[in-house]
């Protein structure tokens, strides 16, 4: 609580409602929203539930209590899991703090959109693993061939998705390319600022 990670798990939680439409905006003083008797009375709660469970299931016991476990041995197919991933049902567009831009016709991050990627990293970080996935999405206006724009729509978005789990984004995490078939309402096609990365996130089922 003391390191503001309580707070900053609120504000993420509170972000997840307010996109799903349960809320009209995240709280703006989630410390306000609990108090240290509260915690400790939580804390000393759980660590009875979770020696209760010891006796039984020694590994969830472990789980439980934030403690790390071997690997599991199952192969991901990742076409499943991009399949899973596509056809989750939509909790809405992250709201990105700055831009994500690229180099002139190229999937070269620009130095500001690092900075971006790295404040974004940190707070899908706060996402359950277990329930929200992640899609990015990428998209160019209407310049040029439409198969040039397919792939170079699709090398951005994995650019993005490379350097977010470089930045210990460990979930499920898709890039898709849709060149400039999904331009702007009223926006003309070919108007650069069609060119945008979407970070959609999904809801699993658990």
């Amino acid at each position: 609580m003391q390191d503001g990670t309580l707070t900053q798990r609120l504000q993420a939680t509170g972000a997840i409602l307010t996109l799903a439409g349960k809320m009209n905006a995240p709280p703006s003083e989630p410390n306000t929203l609990y108090s240290p008797q509260f915690i400790r009375e939580a804390v000393t709660n759980t660590e009875t539930l979770i020696g209760l469970i010891e006796a039984d299931n020694p590994k969830l016991a472990a789980v439980l209590r934030g403690q790390p476990i071997a690997a599991e041995t199952a192969q991901v197919n990742p076409e499943a899991v991009r399949q899973e991933v596509q056809t989750a049902t939509a909790i809405g567009n992250l709201n990105v703090r700055g831009e994500v831009k690229f180099s002139t016709g190229s999937a070269q991050l620009t130095p500001d959109s690092l900075q971006t990627l790295d404040w974004l990293a940190t707070e899908i970080g706060e996402f359950n693993t277990d329930t929200v996935a992640i899609r990015v999405i990428g998209h160019t206006s209407q310049t040029g061939a439409a198969q040039l724009n397919q792939t170079l729509s699709q090398q951005r978005a994995q650019a993005v998705v490379a350097y977010l789990q470089s930045r210990g984004v460990s979930r499920k995490i898709i890039a898709e390319g849709k060149g400039y078939s999904e331009t702007l309402p009223n926006i003309p096609p070919a108007d650069t600022r069609n060119q945008r990365t979407e970070i959609r996130l999904v809801r699993l089922d658990s």
